[in-house]
């Protein structure tokens, strides 16, 4: 199956290949404020419609109203009727409900497409490590430890993160969903983690089949 990734920009991961500009501290500092983390100064984020906007911890109501918007405009391009907005887990998040991040990603969303509701459905079984810190990247592995939480309204689902690296969690959270009847040919997320500048930016990143690399079929 397909499994659709839309993400708003790139998140610089180079390990010193290549040097930091502007854009790549920008899309840092996104992330950062999105993530509910403390960002070191402001950046002027580009807005898809045109023009840039300050954001910081201050003002990260800023930063939340870029993304929803990008992201309403994205998804209601592909289900005008709405659809189901499901937080990808945090690797902490042992419990529906506990995973704050994931909900304000997806109401951000909502706020801007009214057609959509966010939904706390995805869990994890047991806490692992986060992935850069060593815990597991492989869907096989990570499909074990996800467990859905509560019953879903009976219409499309979107996967929703921060970042995407690999696509494992993604895939996931994606196969459980599907072996309980739910149609998920989507996710969404603020940014791809890249190991090189973008031919066409940073935040020019094309959408992609974040499955395809796992060769999974049903």
């Amino acid at each position: 199956m397909t499994l659709s990734a839309h993400v708003f920009g790139g998140y610089a991961s180079y390990e010193g290949e290549h040097p930091w500009r502007d854009p790549e501290h920008v899309a840092h500092k996104f992330i950062q404020i999105l993530k509910g983390e403390q960002a070191n100064g402001h950046a002027w984020l580009p807005r898809p419609s045109g023009g840039t906007v300050k954001i910081s911890t201050a003002l990260a109501t800023n930063a939340f109203d870029v993304w929803g918007r990008w992201a309403a405009s994205v998804l209601t391009g592909i289900y005008p009727d709405g659809a189901s907005l499901v937080p990808i887990p945090s690797a902490s998040c042992v419990a529906v409900g506990t995973d704050a991040k994931g909900r304000a990603l997806a109401e951000a969303i909502v706020i801007h497409a009214p057609k959509f509701q966010a939904v706390d459905a995805l869990h994890w079984i047991e806490e692992w490590p986060k992935a850069r810190n060593g815990g597991p990247r492989d869907p096989d592995v990570l499909v074990e430890n996800v467990k859905i939480g509560r019953d879903l309204p009976k219409r499309p689902v979107v996967l929703v993160d921060d970042v995407i690296t690999g696509g494992g969690h993604a895939v996931a959270c994606a196969r459980t969903l599907r072996s309980a009847g739910y149609e998920v040919d989507h996710v969404i997320a603020a940014a791809r983690t890249v190991k090189s500048p973008p031919a066409s930016g940073m935040f020019k990143i094309d959408s992609w089949d974040a499955e395809a690399p796992f060769h999974y079929f049903w």
